[in-house]
């Protein structure tokens, strides 16, 4: 992927550890990270501490998963024990955007 990438103009860096100090290391008040809005309570915690040690802008979006964050249920998202059998059978309200 990486000469594929190179080929085209552009590049592939890898990076492994601490995600936060990661991006402190690499960003500069110049950067903007750009980043899927996560509703989980670590992603959450994640992003604030990026947010945190990044000198530029960290900004969230909405995207890429099945349901839209306003159409779970509170009492999926707050209260669900065990398995994940409980969630995937709720009767969800479908929307569409045009």
């Amino acid at each position: 992927m990486k000469a594929n990438l190179q080929k085209l103009g552009n590049d592939l860096h890898i990076f492994q550890g601490n995600t936060e100090r990661i991006f402190e290391s690499i960003c500069d008040e110049n950067t903007v990270v750009l980043a899927q809005d996560e509703v989980g309570p670590e992603e959450t915690r994640l992003v604030a501490r990026v947010k945190r040690r990044v000198r530029g802008a960290v900004k969230t979006l909405w995207g890429g998963t099945l349901l839209h964050v306003n159409d779970i249920p509170d009492d999926c998202t707050n209260s669900v024990p065990g398995p994940f059998t409980k969630f995937r059978k709720f009767s969800f309200p479908l929307h569409f955007v045009n």
